[in-house]
Parts: C-alpha cells; sequence; structure tokens
C-alpha cells in the first residue's frame, strides 16, 4: 500500500478573481460561471472609469477655477472607482460563496465543500503503475512492485511552501521489509534524487513507514514539480494493494501487469463516484476520467484464479445439499 501527502503546504485564505466566484483549477472542467463572454459586464464600468479619467484631465488641464475642480473630481471618483471594484466586489463574492453554501447546504456537507474548494495543488500528470512477479522463495507469495510519477500545480495566485513525502506500510513479512527503493523530486530543473542505500525511513512504531524529500522548497503560482518513487511490498497471492494521496489528482491513469505463470485474475477499482465510468483501455492500462480527491484511494485486487474456480464450485455444493435438506 502507498500512502502519503506527496507534500506539506501551508493554506491560505482563498481569494476569488471572478464574480460571479469559480473554483481554482481545472477541476474535471466543472466551474460554478463558464461564461466565455463574462467580460461584457464590465464594460460599462470601464467605460464610466475611463470616461471619467480622461474627461477629468482634459477639464483639469484646460480650465480653471470651478471646472478645474470638477476635473480633479472626476479624476478621484474614477480611481476610488477602480479601487472598489478590485476590492469590495471580490470579497463581496467571497462572503456571498460562504453565506450561500452555510445557509443551503447541511453543515456537515458544507464543511466538505469548503474544503474541497481550498485545495490549493493539484496533480496534473498523474500515473501509477503495478507490476506482480511471482517470489522467489515463497509459491504462495508474490512481489507487487509499483512506481507512480505525480506532476504537482500549485494551482492558487499565492507561494506554497511544499515538503514532498510518501509512506508504505510494513507487513512483517519474514521474507522481507516493504521497501521505497528510489525517491526523486524535480523542480525548476533541480532533481533531489534518493536511491535505496540512501531512503532512510521514518518509522512510526506501528506499521508505516515514511519517506521525505531532504528539503522544503516555495512553490510559486502556477509552479510545479515531479515525484516518481519506486515501491516494493511483499503479498499474498490472493491478496490486494491500495494507495492514496493528500492532493487532489485529475484524471489518474494506471497500468497493471502480472506474470502470467501465476494464474491471477484481479480488477481496479478507485474510491470515486465516477468508478462505474472506469476506461479500461486495453491491455492493463487504465483511466478514471475526473478528479480523485485527496485519501481517495486505488485499489488493486487479484486473486488465483485456480483457487477461484475451487471456492466457486464448493459454495455450489452447499447451495445444492441446503436446497435438498
Amino acid at each position: 500500500m502507498t500512502m502519503g501527502n506527496d507534500s506539506h503546504y501551508t493554506r491560505f485564505e482563498p481569494w476569488f478573481g471572478a464574480f460571479p466566484p469559480e473554483f481554482r483549477g481545472e477541476l474535471g472542467g466543472v466551474k460554478m460561471s463558464k461564461d466565455k463572454n463574462g467580460w461584457y459586464k464590465f464594460l460599462p464600468i470601464g467605460i464610466f472609469v475611463i470616461a471619467g479619467l480622461v474627461g477629468g484631465i482634459l477639464i483639469s488641464v484646460f480650465s480653471k477655477d470651478f471646472l478645474h475642480e470638477l476635473g480633479f473630481a472626476f479624476v478621484v471618483a474614477a480611481i476610488i472607482g477602480i479601487i472598489i471594484e478590485l476590492t469590495f466586489v471580490t470579497q463581496l463574492a467571497r462572503h456571498i460563496f460562504e453565506i450561500s453554501f452555510g445557509y443551503l447546504l447541511p453543515k456537515e456537507i458544507a464543511g466538505e465543500v469548503k474544503w474541497v474548494y481550498e485545495l490549493s495543488l493539484l496533480v496534473e500528470d498523474y500515473r501509477h503503475d503495478f507490476v506482480i512477479t511471482p517470489h522467489p522463495q515463497n509459491a504462495n507469495k508474490v512481489i507487487m512492485s509499483e512506481k507512480y510519477t505525480h506532476t504537482v500545480r500549485n494551482i492558487t495566485n499565492r507561494k506554497q511552501e511544499v515538503f514532498p513525502q510518501t509512506g508504505i506500510q510494513e507487513w512483517f513479512h519474514p521474507e522481507g521489509d516493504s521497501q521505497v527503493t528510489s525517491f526523486t523530486v524535480t523542480h525548476n530543473k533541480k532533481t533531489m534524487s534518493l536511491t535505496n542505500k540512501q531512503i532512510k525511513s521514518d518509522w512510526d512504531g506501528k506499521c508505516i513507514r515514511g519517506v521525505q524529500s531532504s528539503r522544503k522548497f516555495d512553490l510559486a503560482p502556477n509552479d510545479a514539480y515531479t515525484v516518481v518513487a519506486d515501491i516494493k511490498e511483499i503479498k499474498y497471492l490472493n491478496d490486494q494493494t491500495y494507495s492514496y494521496f493528500g492532493i487532489a489528482a485529475k484524471n489518474p491513469y494506471v497500468t497493471v501487469k502480472i506474470d502470467n505463470s501465476l494464474g491471477l485474475d484481479y480488477m481496479v477499482t478507485f474510491a470515486n463516484r465516477n468508478q462505474g465510468e472506469l476506461e479500461d483501455l486495453g491491455n492493463g492500462n487504465y483511466r478514471l476520467s475526473g478528479i480523485l480527491l485527496p485519501l481517495q484511494s486505488v485499489r488493486i485486487r487479484w486473486w488465483n484464479i485456480a483457487d477461484s474456480g475451487k471456492y466457486s464450485k464448493r459454495l455450489n455444493s452447499d447451495k445444492q445439499e441446503t436446497i435438498s435438506n
């Protein structure tokens, strides 16, 4: 199982740059307002401001006494109008947005919606590869190898402090430990890379092993960084693995490859409302259209086909005995 935040970052109060307010980032292309010609509503204000500035300047320059003062007043009024438009209106939009959710939705749901709205980072490129191979020492166990690549973008207009990290579960198999075999973070063409021998996992004393980057760094608005991690776990012949992260991911892409000698079948499940629309692209490639929210997992469940067949026969046999009795 893979888990982690991918990043630790400081949240800021949401900023609204449009009215009506719209969700930041391209969260599945769903916005509160999607008016391509929305700039038209600012046209009257723009005309008034320009007319006030130009007219005021002309009157104040070419006139004297009362008209001069009147022109100066026009300029001041235009400047005040710009300030109000850039500050008061956006603040008003923010308050209307928060109040509407507070009154129209149940308290518990309103809190969840606000949490989603305040997400500051988005994984734009999410790829997770799962490979299952035989264990060389135990025929009843397999080696689950994972590799995930995340390109994380700051979708706010504020600088974010990030601290990329990941974590895995320890299953206490005698054949070996769970391992993060490599962990790489790339930002501004600079790469921090840890190999298997350099990685020192933090142990929580229970079952989690964490790995983090060697330093925190600032992520500017619309800036991005990429994390690549390789993980190995020992699992049973009939088992599962699941992964979740602390950052929302756009259109996550998953691949599954299983050694044919194992005789396994499998299924891919996302803990997401769009699971029913999961795209099977063939050859073990899957894509979920939409947004995988933080802590929503991707689960790979596999089983031995022969064991499944025996179990099915036993169930049918038990069912027939029950009917006859």
